[in-house]
């Protein structure tokens, strides 16, 4: 039976990229590697528009946290830091930054739901802030943030933009250049639909060249430096980067463009089918990735049983009142009509 995940953990993966990563053995030393690892570095920058002049890209073994804590980890000791939080994703940055104890000054601004521009500006310049942290798509509640907004304040304000893309990547348009973004990271599962395991950072290159990080295994500078070469500078997990490559072919032939259409119809369809089901939508500023729907009087584990027992699996809310569905990987609109009729079936 086919499982179809509508977890923010886990995305069904296309059986073309599962079988990229049982091809050839490949020693991560030896130049087929080495190309390999140059034609992803070079592919992520496809997807964010980053041109290669002033853009790189840097691959780290460790999931979607490894990169947010390597490209934190890179910024100046008494920096002042802004994070914009309105979820669990959004606080997990301000952990991130309160773990470094690198002589940072980290103001967090948390907002219940929508984030305020004119609130983030004022504090941005009263504070003299040197960068703003914030993530794109909030995956506990299914927001999208405003971060093109954001960006153009960043630019107005001469703050720096680092963005957690992570679950919004390829889902949602991303220009590093007209978003004004110096710092994003992501990972190779979720909306590029590769398998977990593997993640990036894409930087601009002078900034990188200023940066002195104070991690060890995700010093974001040192890795480059290997990249720059062909190199890493430790072993990576190649069956994960081979998959990785696997799914980004597999972007290529679709188009983004295309990718994007065809979840944004697949969240549509879900929304308005649960909303005839009688579910309510707890998120404000609805994605093309996730949404937070209320349980009323149901049970989520007697659900979760339920639908899992039938190949499909759905994940908790933010509270035990709420549960979250997730649209990416090898999905299709038949597999969401299926989920509908299994869900009616129990409501």
């Amino acid at each position: 039976m086919r499982t179809v995940y509508f977890s923010p953990m886990a995305n069904t993966i296309n059986d073309w990229v599962l079988q990229s990563m049982v091809g050839d053995n490949l020693c991560h030393r030896e130049k087929e590697f080495s190309d390999l690892l140059q034609r992803i570095r070079a592919d992520i920058l496809n997807i964010v528009k980053a041109g290669t002049e002033k853009y790189t890209a840097v691959m780290l073994t460790g999931s979607g946290t490894a990169a947010l804590e390597s490209m934190c980890s890179a910024i100046p000791e008494k920096s002042k830091v802004l994070v914009l939080s309105n979820g669990h994703y959004g606080d997990r940055l301000h952990k991130i930054f309160s773990s470094l104890r690198v002589g940072l000054k980290i103001e967090v601004m948390k907002f219940q739901n929508i984030m305020e521009l004119s609130t983030i500006e004022k504090l941005i310049a009263n504070e003299k802030m040197t960068h703003v942290a914030m993530v794109h798509h909030e995956t506990s509640t299914g927001t999208l943030n405003p971060m093109g907004m954001i960006g153009k304040i960043c630019k107005r304000r001469n703050a720096i933009l680092m963005v957690d893309a992570i679950s919004s990547i390829v889902m949602h348009d991303i220009d590093m250049e007209r978003d004004n973004i110096s710092f994003l990271a992501g990972s190779s599962n979720k909306g590029i639909g590769g398998p977990e395991g593997a993640s990036f950072v894409v930087t601009e290159r002078e900034l990188l060249e200023t940066y002195q990080s104070k991690n060890y295994y995700l010093d974001l500078r040192a890795n480059h430096t290997m990249q720059e070469k062909g190199q890493t500078l430790f072993t990576p997990a190649v069956r994960i980067f081979q998959g990785l490559d696997g799914a980004l072919t597999l972007l290529k032939n679709e188009g983004i463009e295309n990718r994007q259409k065809k979840f944004a119809e697949i969240a549509k369809v879900l929304r308005e089918g649960m909303k005839n089901l009688g579910f309510e939508l707890l998120t404000l500023s609805p994605s093309n990735v996730a949404s937070l729907y209320s349980l009323g009087n149901n049970d989520f584990d007697v659900l979760h049983k339920i639908l899992k027992s039938k190949g499909f699996i759905i994940y908790t809310g933010i509270n035990e009142q709420t549960f979250r569905l997730c649209t990416y990987g090898d999905l299709n609109l038949e597999d969401v009509k299926k989920f509908l009729e299994e869900l009616g079936k129990i409501k």
